[in-house]
């Protein structure tokens, strides 16, 4: 065996790389022939260590054990062979054959599932309107102000009572993962309570929420707060998915009311 060097050039850039490789000659039929056995990458001993080194790797190769070890050579086929294992065992992983495991799809279950992504669009709005800071300036702790964005969110993705609106967060939202996990046990308590202090400060939030939009849309300074919670419909409504039939605060029950948004 012998080490041979060889180049290659960049097109893009005309950078020239200098490399190595162990090669082996053998006879055939057609002649004299060669082979590579390993790609060296870029030596750095002196071209005049190259024969001691090829004959080092092939003792390495076959097995055997050096007889004479010389610090420079020795230190060289380790690294040699450090790259050669590594990218042997990467294409052993890559001709492994990939195991399958078949799937009945009629007997497919899952569990605990959570919506989420109206939430992460949520929490993008959330953050665009600076909601943490302003329910901070008006007053509300960490934990009052995790569970009224609990609350929010939820609002946001299903308009209904404060019951329906504590199931939504327990049982279907993402929102506690999103916000804090102890939202995970929401008692209707603190939901209750938090409304209370929300609609409390509802001046103090609401020129919070003006000041904020109008850094968001410095030509426009008018916000219009409007609540579609309670919105019915005259008519039956029937080609509208939005409207549900349920029950209406304003005593108009028998109207198709606003039950969700697209």
């Amino acid at each position: 065996m012998f080490i041979r060097q060889y180049k290659t050039k960049n097109k893009k850039t005309g950078k020239i790389y200098i490399k190595h490789q162990l090669v082996q000659s053998y006879r055939t039929e057609s002649g004299p022939r060669q082979r590579i056995v390993m790609n060296l990458g870029k030596l750095s001993l002196d071209r005049s260590e190259w024969r001691r080194l090829a004959f080092a790797l092939e003792e390495r190769l076959s097995g055997q054990q050096p007889l004479i070890k010389e610090p420079e050579i020795t230190s060289e086929v380790e690294r040699v062979f450090k790259n050669y294992n590594f990218y042997r065992l990467r294409k052993k992983r890559e001709d492994k054959k990939p195991e399958r495991l078949s799937i009945d799809l009629d007997r497919v279950a899952t569990a605990n599932n959570r919506s989420l992504g109206p939430e992460l669009v949520a929490e993008d709005a959330w953050n665009r309107l600076s909601m943490d800071k302003i329910l901070k300036d008006a007053g509300l702790d960490e934990k009052s102000r995790a569970v009224a964005k609990a609350s929010i969110f939820a609002r946001l993705m299903l308009p209904s009572s404060e019951l329906s609106t504590l199931k939504y967060i327990n049982d279907i939202s993402s929102a506690p993962e999103i916000i804090d996990p102890s939202l995970a046990d929401l008692k209707k308590d603190p939901l209750y309570q938090v409304a209370d202090v929300l609609l409390y400060q509802k001046d103090a939030i609401e020129e919070g929420l003006r000041q904020r939009e109008k850094e968001i849309f410095p030509s426009k300074n008018i916000l219009f707060l409007y609540d579609l919670t309670n919105t019915y419909f005259e008519g039956a409504a029937r080609g509208n998915g939005l409207a549900k039939r349920a029950k209406s605060k304003d005593r108009r029950s028998g109207c198709p009311l606003i039950w969700r948004f697209l």
